[in-house]
């Protein structure tokens, strides 16, 4: 697996676009909405936006975060975010720890992304929720290059090949980059 190492920078630059995208907030209201318990984690957290999000809107709940690489610990320590670090394919967390798992733009990175969503309906006892680019966006990708392509087919068809419960799952547009998002029950 290709590391990921973005700067504190980088980080920063990126969030600062992040509310001007309406995909991002109506994925936002799309995870608040489906968020089920109150221990959740967000496996590919970046700088923590999410979470620190979660947190901020309900703040009863424990949120934390999971990243391949400690580059930007500086930044979780300044958000005061609980963020582990290590590997993907090997999540350091107990069988049914999160009541939901979340991981938003990960996916696509990924040289394996199966084993990464095997991964994280192991780790939840309740909820997954992923949401990835739609279509070849790598012309707009700022980050690491995107290995995996999905559209409407191909990624729900990954899912309904697992037998997993789909509970919501919906293309939300925008005219920078449309995104897909699932969210699948634990049975």
């Amino acid at each position: 697996m290709k590391k990921t190492n973005y700067l504190i920078e980088d980080i920063l630059e990126n969030e600062r676009g992040w509310v001007f995208y309406d995909t991002n907030l109506k994925l936002f209201r799309k995870i608040i909405n489906s968020v089920s318990g109150n221990n959740i984690i967000d496996i590919g957290c970046g700088g923590g936006l999410m979470i620190g999000l979660l947190k901020l809107f309900n703040p009863k709940l424990n949120v934390s975060g999971f990243e391949g690489s400690e580059s930007i610990r500086d930044i979780w320590k300044t958000r005061k975010l609980e963020v582990k670090t290590g590997d993907i394919y090997n999540l350091p967390f107990k069988d049914n720890e999160f009541d939901t798992v979340l991981s938003s733009h990960v996916i696509e990175h990924l040289e394996e992304p199966e084993k990464m969503i095997k991964e994280s309906l192991r780790i939840s006892n309740k909820r997954v929720i992923h949401i990835v680019p739609e279509g070849n966006v790598n012309e707009k990708n700022f980050g690491t290059p995107h290995l995996k392509i999905y559209n409407r087919i191909n990624f729900l068809n990954y899912f309904n090949q697992k037998n997993i419960k789909v509970i919501n799952y919906e293309s939300i547009q925008d005219t920078h980059m449309s995104s897909l998002f699932i969210c699948i029950e634990k049975k």
